[in-house]
């Protein structure tokens, strides 16, 4: 009798050990420049910290775009550098897997895996 009832309960257990959860997939991730490193954030609390003379970053969620005190842009994922590229950028924000980035010139920079898409 007691079979029947924890064969039930184990396999429950099982399932939600072995089965990811969904709501770790949509976790609030944000992340700030403190001392020229980013600080990546997960549900408020301190995830990681990596990177080096930066000033600005934004992230959707996946990719971090980060700027450099040289001017120049670097993409980040899962804490490892993916690419660097651009010149002369001020602040950057990330959308849709395209960074915008606001020049020095006062122009906007449109960049898709890397490339440069327009200016406006």
């Amino acid at each position: 009798m007691n079979d029947r009832r924890l064969f039930p309960a184990f396999f429950a257990a099982l399932l939600l050990i072995t089965v990811p959860s969904v709501a770790a997939k949509d976790e609030p991730v944000s992340v700030r420049i403190r001392d020229g490193r980013i600080q990546e954030y997960v549900n408020g609390s301190l995830r990681r910290s990596y990177g080096n003379g930066l000033v600005d970053a934004a992230t959707d969620g996946k990719t971090v775009a980060a700027v450099t005190r040289d001017g120049h842009i670097q993409e980040w994922v899962n804490g490892s550098m993916r690419r660097s590229y651009g010149s002369k950028v001020k602040g950057v924000s990330i959308q849709n897997n395209r960074v915008f980035a606001q020049l020095e010139n006062g122009r906007t920079a449109e960049y898709e895996n890397g490339s440069l898409r327009r200016t406006y």
